[in-house]
C-alpha cells in the first residue's frame, strides 16, 4: 500500500495508515509506537528485530526477523538459531558444536570429506581407514611366517621372498642363489628362511659382488628338513645362519 507523505511537512507533522503511524521530525519519518516497550527495538519498518524476554527463571535475547525468530541467547551463553550460520573470522574458545544438518549447500562438502578421509567408513584408496586397514594387513603379514610356493629347482632370491619361508623340495641338488642389489635391491635386515624338503641337498651361493659370511665358510644344508637363515647385513652382504656344512 502506498503512503502518502506531505511533500513540505513541518517539524511534527504526523501520517497515520492502518496502525502505524509516522512523525516528520525535521528531516525524515519516523515510526511512532503506539504503547512504548522498553524491551524492544524497532525498525523503521516497525517490525521488532531485537527483544529481551523476561521469565520468572531466565532472561531471553532474541533477535527477530520480520517477526520470525532467528536466534536466542539466554544467560547461561546458548545460542539457538533458526537458518544458516556464516561466520566471518575465528571460533575461538572452547568447543564448537554444530547440529547433525547444516544448509544444503554444507553437507555435501561433508559428505565429500568423510568420503576422502574415511570417516563413513570409506573404501577409498587415499582414506585413512584404508590406509589403516591396509597397514594392519602389513603387520599381520610380518607376524605371520608366509609359505613360498615350493620349488623343485634352481631359484634366484626376488623381492617378494623378503620375509618368507622357501621351502625346497627336490631329489637332485638345487641351487638358491642371493642376487646383488644392482639387480634386487633388498633393504639391509632383509630375513629369508630357506629350507629343505627332499633329499637333494640345497646350497646357498652369493651371486656376483655379494659376500656371504657363514660358520666356516659352510654353505649346504646339511640334511633334509635342515633349515637356514640369509639376513642381509649390508648392501651387498649377506649372513647364512643355520645348519650348514661345507
Amino acid at each position: 500500500m502506498a503512503i502518502n507523505f506531505p511533500d513540505s511537512p513541518s517539524n511534527g507533522d504526523t501520517v497515520t495508515v492502518g496502525d502505524k503511524t509516522w512523525t516528520w521530525n525535521g528531516s525524515t519519518w519516523d515510526v511512532v509506537v503506539s504503547t512504548p516497550i522498553s524491551n524492544q527495538i524497532i525498525d523503521a519498518d516497525g517490525d521488532t528485530r531485537v527483544h529481551v524476554e523476561e521469565s520468572p527463571d531466565e532472561d531471553y535475547l532474541r533477535f527477530d526477523t520480520a517477526g520470525t525468530e532467528r536466534m536466542t541467547i539466554n544467560p547461561s551463553g546458548n545460542v539457538a538459531m533458526t537458518g544458516d550460520l556464516t561466520v566471518t573470522g575465528t571460533i575461538a574458545g572452547g568447543s564448537t558444536t554444530f547440529p547433525t544438518t547444516l544448509d544444503s549447500g554444507t553437507m555435501p562438502a561433508i559428505e565429500a570429506l568423510q568420503a576422502k578421509v574415511g570417516a563413513d567408513s570409506s573404501a577409498v584408496a587415499t582414506s585413512h581407514d584404508y590406509k589403516i586397514d591396509a597397514l594392519e594387513t602389513d603387520v599381520t603379514n610380518i607376524n605371520e611366517l608366509q609359505l613360498n610356493t615350493i620349488i623343485s629347482s634352481d631359484h634366484t632370491l626376488v623381492l617378494t621372498d623378503a620375509g618368507k619361508l622357501i621351502e625346497v623340495s627336490s631329489t637332485s641338488a638345487q641351487t638358491v642363489t642371493i642376487p646383488p642389489y644392482s639387480s634386487v635391491a633388498f633393504p639391509v635386515g632383509t630375513q629369508i628362511l630357506v629350507t629343505q624338503l627332499g633329499n637333494g641337498q640345497v646350497s646357498i651361493a652369493p651371486g656376483s659382488g655379494v659376500t656371504l659370511n657363514s660358520k666356516d665358510g659352510n654353505r649346504k644344508l646339511s640334511a633334509t628338513h635342515c633349515g637356514v637363515t640369509l639376513i642381509k647385513t649390508r648392501t651387498d652382504t649377506w649372513v647364512a645362519l643355520g645348519d650348514l656344512s661345507a
